[in-house]
């Protein structure tokens, strides 16, 4: 296990906790660490590194967005990010923005377990037995 370097911002408090790398190799990224910085300033998105981390369509998407949209929709995915990794928060906040919504907590949190989970990307029960029951047939 890799030891941890805490970062602080001007007023004392943790900006991120990112393992250490000592020597020469491989070079050490976390591209969730970017996100809160982003929050606070969501019109640094256009020029932020995080952006080639990230899904084309997540990128587009966030590009279209407004300022208040886009502080909203990067908070999501850093929340997220916390429990469900840095990629699956991308394609859940991909995936509600693709469905013509901003990412908020909750949905971009939930879905984010979903896909890191392994959940299907369609899922749920099959609901034509109800279609069968509103036009008189029996369910078998």
């Amino acid at each position: 296990m890799k030891p941890k370097l805490a970062l602080s911002d001007g007023r004392g408090r943790l900006v991120a906790r990112l393992a250490r790398s000592w020597g020469e190799g491989e070079t050490v990224r976390n591209p969730a660490s970017l996100i809160p910085a982003l929050v606070a300033r969501p019109r640094a998105f256009g020029e932020s590194t995080v952006r080639r981390d990230m899904p084309p369509e997540l990128v587009s998407a966030m590009d279209r967005c407004g300022q208040a949209d886009r502080r909203r929709a990067l908070r999501a995915i850093s929340r997220a990010s916390e429990a469900s990794g840095f990629g699956a928060a991308c394609a859940a906040a991909a995936r509600i923005f693709g469905s013509g919504r901003v990412p908020d907590d909750a949905s971009c949190d939930l879905l984010a377990r979903r896909i890191a989970g392994g959940a299907q990307e369609e899922g749920g029960a099959d609901l034509a037995v109800y279609d069968l029951v509103a036009r008189g047939g029996e369910a078998r």
